[in-house]
């Protein structure tokens, strides 16, 4: 298993993203989170995807 680093950027983007998303709807905020966290999750075991 690979490990996943995120850029700080990326990082910062990322967390203005949701919390923009959260103002508006604190669920789909959250979902989107997971949702992404997952995706992410799954490179490290398979980086060619």
């Amino acid at each position: 298993m690979l490990p996943i680093v995120w850029a700080v950027d990326a990082e910062d983007d990322l967390a203005e993203i949701i919390r923009f998303v959260g103002e508006r709807n604190p669920l789909a905020a959250e979902k989107l989170w997971n949702l992404l966290h997952d995706s992410v999750l799954s490179l490290s075991e398979h980086p060619y995807l």
